[in-house]
């Protein structure tokens, strides 16, 4: 979620575009853990604070290569392109054709506009979804308002996945999808980028800060100097790109300096570059974009935060005052030396994945989505608390707007990992 949700989400951002040997090797199981009082957590029960397995009736034995977490939903993608849902119906959230209730175990979401297609990536947010087929078609469904679904609309709500409108994407295939909160960005596979849904601040970075756009639009890459986009990340009222150098671009609301570009208010219509005084040179790897912060991840490990502290710790600065404009290394004192090889963010809430396997987590743990042992909110990343989990292993993290979920799989003596594009050791979870 990236809200996500990027995710990714609350979304929702979700790790894509590995190789098919990596998806293979990491597929596996789904355990969450968080606020449930919609069913977000598809346990088959409405238990806040749970961690666990979720209920795996529907799902045939599929193991599950991706999963991403929305506002009160979630979605998980098997490894045959089969798609699933849980939580609440509202809008059409979960893709069941249904508007009302909450699904409390993974369902089947309806194929009836598929065309028979697999799907290659899910994005989940507040109100919609998107999806990614394997040979470049986006569907959509949930609320249509400001036209973040992509479908020409800004009324009403579209309950079952439906594909998008391609007027403007002449002819090319997408490879990733991102929703934030009242937006969403697709990008291609030559590395272009569209954005679609509220203009407000510049989240779509199209150059307006006022309206709505309802179908997919390229973006204005007047400040890209011909670089190829590789990773996009949409948060609640701002999004991130990552070139193919490692460079990160940041468009849309500043609040809080989320954008990273030194300022704590005003907006950025078009794609900007981060200010990268602390970087120290590193490449970036991955981007993740929540409600006020977002993270990067460089190649060496090393997890930058930019946004507001003030927000329960999210920047996981070790502090709960003022804000980070730019983007700045998190405390580190409890990752004992371990090399981060994921993140991923919720609404206020962050996840880090470890080489080893530990997972750690910062900022809001109200409802216990990171696991951690207090209550309440942590400024500093911690390992998480997670337990029966038994003889496995964590390969993925998402996070949803007051909840996570993992991806995990037997204990392997060695995985591929995406996120670093190389391989990483993984021991027992801690």
């Amino acid at each position: 979620m990236n809200l996500n949700l990027c995710t990714v989400f609350i979304c929702v951002a979700t790790l894509v575009g590995a190789a098919s040997e990596a998806e293979a090797s990491t597929a596996g199981f789904v355990f969450t853990m968080g606020d449930n009082r919609e069913g977000e957590l598809g346990n088959g029960t409405s238990n806040v604070g749970f961690r666990g397995p979720i209920v795996p009736t529907n799902l045939g034995g599929r193991r599950i290569k991706q999963v991403d977490g929305g506002f009160k939903h979630s979605l998980v993608l098997a490894e045959d392109g089969t798609v699933f849902s849980f939580g609440n119906n509202s809008f059409g959230t979960t893709g069941l054709g249904i508007t009302t209730g909450n699904t409390p175990i993974a369902t089947p979401i309806d194929t009836s506009n598929l065309g028979g297609r697999a799907i290659k990536q899910v994005s989940a947010n507040r109100g919609h979804n998107l999806l990614v087929a394997e040979d470049g078609v986006v569907f959509a469904f949930g609320e249509n308002s400001d036209g973040i679904t992509g479908l020409g609309t800004a009324l009403g709500s579209t309950p079952i996945a439906t594909p998008i409108d391609t007027t403007n994407l002449g002819g090319r295939a997408i490879s990733q999808v991102a929703t934030g909160s009242d937006h969403s960005l697709l990008l291609a596979e030559d590395g272009t980028v569209f954005g679609f849904g509220q203009d407000l601040q510049g989240r779509t970075g199209l150059g307006k800060s006022s309206g709505r756009t309802t179908i997919a639009t390229p973006i204005d890459t007047t400040s890209l100097g011909g670089r190829a986009i590789t990773q996009i990340a949409a948060g609640f009222s701002h999004s991130l790109l990552l070139a193919d150098d490692g460079t990160v671009f940041s468009f849309g609301q500043n609040a809080g300096g989320k954008t990273g570009l030194g300022l704590i208010n005003g907006e950025a219509l078009t794609a900007t570059s981060i200010d990268t005084s602390n970087l120290g040179g590193r490449s970036i790897a991955q981007i993740a974009a929540g409600d006020s912060h977002s993270l990067l991840l460089a190649d060496d490990g090393t997890v930058f935060s930019m946004g507001d502290n003030r927000d329960f710790g999210a920047t996981g600065q070790g502090t709960f005052m003022g804000f980070t404009t730019v983007a700045t290394p998190i405390d580190d004192s409890n990752l004992g030396g371990r090399v981060i090889t994921q993140v991923a963010v919720g609404s206020l809430h962050s996840l880090l994945l470890a080489d080893d396997g530990t997972l750690f987590a910062f900022g809001d743990n109200n409802f216990g989505q990171g696991a951690l042992a207090v209550d309440g909110e942590v400024s500093v990343a911690s390992p998480s608390n997670v337990r029966g989990l038994g003889d496995q292993v964590i390969t993925q993290i998402a996070g949803g707007q007051l909840h996570s979920l993992l991806i995990v799989i037997p204990e392997p003596a060695s995985v591929s990992l995406f996120g670093l594009g190389g391989l990483a050791v993984l021991r027992r979870v801690r």
